[in-house]
């Protein structure tokens, strides 16, 4: 039964696109073929339908880290913003918002009138002896 099991499972890639459906068709044949007893198919096809599950994600995954692995070391090298880097339209928007407001804020403060200097202190000559 593991021997089938694994072969089973171990048809390639193209397990990971075979839909529940199609999986207990073709536990249906074996079954026909005689290659498995009835009372096992069932819980053939649970397995079957959970390792192909198991086997794509991983795959997915796998990929996922390394297609983020070669673009992040291109975009350090390109110097080149990555999605994460770059701020939507929204918050750009906001900060916009905020900029105009603080600058219209500073401008309507009445500005204070400068401070008149003092006089310059009389040069006093130094105490002879």
């Amino acid at each position: 039964m593991d021997d089938l099991f694994d072969r089973t499972v171990n048809f390639g890639l193209g397990l990971f696109d075979y839909t529940r459906e199609q999986v207990e068709k073709a536990v249906e044949d074996m079954v026909k073929r005689g290659e498995v007893h009835r009372k096992d198919a069932q819980g053939l096809v649970g397995q079957i339908v959970k390792r192909g599950d198991e086997q794509r994600k991983a795959v997915e995954k796998l990929v996922r880290d390394e297609v983020d692995k070669a673009l992040g070391k291109t975009a350090d090298a390109l110097h080149v913003a990555r999605k994460e880097d770059v701020i939507g339209a929204a918050e750009l928007r906001r900060i916009v918002r905020e900029e105009i407001a603080a600058a219209l804020k500073a401008q309507a403060r009445p500005k204070a009138p400068p401070r008149p200097k003092a006089p310059p202190k009389p040069k006093t000559p130094p105490p002879q002896k």
